[in-house]
C-alpha cells in the first residue's frame, strides 16, 4: 500500500487510508513489545524500528500529497512544528487535489 517514491501522487482518500494503515501497523509493533516477554533490548530496538518507519512513512505520505496539491514538497517540514503539524495534516486531509487532466495538457 505505501510507495517509497517521492515523485508519486496520492489522492486524500488513498492519503487517509495509508495514514490509518500505518498508525495501525505502529500500534501492532508497539502492543506486541509490549506483551512480549524476554530481552529490554529486543523491546526497545523493536519500538525504535516501529518509530522510525512511522517518521519515514509519514514523511514520504506527506511528500506525495504535496505532489497531488502541487504545493512546495518543503512543507512537509511543517510537521516537526507542534501546531503547524496538525494544521498541515487537515489540510492534506481535506484539500483537492490538481483534476489528472490537467497533467496530460
Amino acid at each position: 500500500m505505501l510507495e517509497f517514491n517521492l515523485n508519486s501522487k496520492i489522492g486524500r482518500s488513498e492519503y487517509f487510508i495509508s495514514k490509518v494503515f500505518t498508525v495501525l501497523a505502529t500500534l501492532f509493533v508497539f502492543m506486541t513489545g509490549y506483551v512480549l516477554k524476554g530481552n529490554l533490548i529486543i523491546k526497545e530496538l523493536l519500538f525504535c524500528l516501529a518509530a522510525l518507519y512511522f517518521v519515514v512513512a509519514v514523511i514520504i505520505l506527506s511528500v506525495q500529497r504535496l505532489n497531488d496539491l502541487k504545493w512546495n514538497r518543503w512543507l512537509v517540514l511543517l510537521l516537526f512544528i507542534p501546531t503547524a503539524n496538525f494544521i498541515l495534516v487537515v489540510l492534506l486531509l481535506f484539500a483537492r487535489g490538481k483534476n489528472k487532466l490537467e497533467d496530460i495538457n
